[in-house]
């Protein structure tokens, strides 16, 4: 059974792909098995590197 992540869902290359890493992906690539990830509770589950200009996503909130 193939599972599609929630990445791929919102057209964004999994963490630790070839193509994430052509956009600049930081994440780590062997853990997250390349890109296919790992099986968790039923989702398809990811290692994601704090700041990672793909996939860390942080909304500034702070007061000017």
């Amino acid at each position: 059974m193939t599972m599609t992540s929630r990445w791929e869902q919102q057209g964004i290359p999994n963490p630790g792909s070839d193509e994430a890493y052509a956009q600049g992906c930081e994440c780590a690539r062997m853990d997250n098995s390349r890109g296919r990830g790992f099986p968790m509770n039923g989702e398809l589950c990811f290692w994601i590197t704090e700041g990672c200009p793909v996939h860390w996503h942080v909304e500034d909130t702070a007061p000017l």
